[in-house]
């Protein structure tokens, strides 16, 4: 990253060397700084593995790369940039422009402190529930995504927005795996694909409406392991134990 900012600024010199390290020596400090306080959270590894995620979504780089462990994907981006080596995944990134910020970093640090002390103090017992479904579904690998809203929510003092999403996302998750009962590659993949999208280029309303297209009604339930008749059968296995 100390390279990529010097490289990519004009007007570099020593002092502005300097700045570019103290910087990202900063913002390690900031982690340090901040899990000391709150008990161990995250490392630096846990936020870029976050910024991989808006990476991919804001430059519609290949969704492979959602999958690539995180030091690959800065590995070989890096690789790219620096012309070492033109790795296929990469290929698009000059053409789409892709810009790394330290400011943005910064940002995804706040939002996952933010979001622990939110966490420790959710609004209702259904915020805190719809967190727990999403956490213990077979979906639970997505359950980053708030902190991404939650930058945005905290500037714009829109966070009532964030636990919405949240819900409606842990009602998609909970009618799928109770449908199904194993991960279906329709969600885990294209739609939640889609989703992060929408978190990253589109607005909060733009996300509900789309995971509640995906919600649909009773009767887009129906078919394979209807969920009508999944609630029925469980209730009258309750009624008779």
């Amino acid at each position: 990253m100390y390279e990529y900012l010097c490289d990519h600024n004009k007007e570099v010199n020593e002092e502005t060397k300097i700045k570019f390290f103290e910087q990202i020596s900063g913002l390690y400090e900031t982690i340090d700084t901040k899990n000391k306080e709150f008990g161990w959270v995250t490392d630096i590894f846990g936020i870029l593995e976050m910024y991989k995620y808006i990476l991919v979504a804001k430059y519609d780089l290949p969704k492979t790369l959602y999958f690539y462990e995180t030091n690959r994907f800065f590995e070989e981006l890096f690789d790219t940039i620096s012309n070492t080596n033109r790795w296929d995944n990469f290929k698009s990134i000059k053409e789409k422009g892709l810009t790394l910020s330290l400011n943005e970093l910064e940002q995804i640090i706040q939002s996952r402190f933010q979001w622990h002390l939110i966490y420790k103090n959710v609004p209702t017992a259904e915020d805190a529930c719809s967190w727990h479904f999403i956490w213990w579904s077979r979906y639970s690998r997505y359950h980053f995504w708030r902190i991404y809203l939650l930058s945005n929510s905290i500037r714009k003092k829109i966070l009532v927005q964030t636990f919405s999403i949240q819900k409606q996302l842990s009602k998609l998750f909970i009618i799928y795996s109770i449908r199904f009962q194993k991960l279906k590659s329709e969600i885990y993949y294209t739609f939640m694909y889609e989703v992060l999208d929408a978190l990253i280029n589109k607005s909060s309303s733009e996300l509900i409406q789309l995971i509640n297209s995906k919600i649909g009604k009773v009767e887009d339930q129906k078919g394979w392991y209807d969920i009508e008749n999944i609630f029925e059968w469980r209730h009258n296995v309750q009624r008779k134990t």
